[in-house]
């Protein structure tokens, strides 16, 4: 329905901004939020890109038919983890 449609796209919308995309993927949490463990860990904080996670939300996005961004966001997980060699727990 046209209210679920409407939150579908407002989620995209919100997690392809900048303060999350990266050119490997998504961040885990937003640059403009604050590390609640301090500048020093950030273990699933702003700067790290966990290509799991991402493979859930591209398949997530497929179910809802957004094929196209889905493969765009596969291709830059997939060039992160090229270019990383191996398959990194997070980028």
């Amino acid at each position: 329905d046209m209210k679920h449609r409407s939150r579908l796209i407002s989620l995209v919308k919100r997690l392809f901004r900048d303060d999350f995309l990266t050119d490997v993927g998504l961040r885990t949490r937003s640059k403009n939020t604050n590390e609640p463990l301090g500048d020093m860990i950030d273990y699933h904080g702003m700067r790290t890109v966990w290509p799991m996670f991402n493979f859930m939300i591209i398949e997530g996005l497929r179910r809802h038919g957004l094929y196209r961004l889905a493969r765009q966001l596969e291709i830059w997980v997939i060039n992160g983890i090229n270019e990383v060699g191996n398959f990194p727990e997070f980028m």
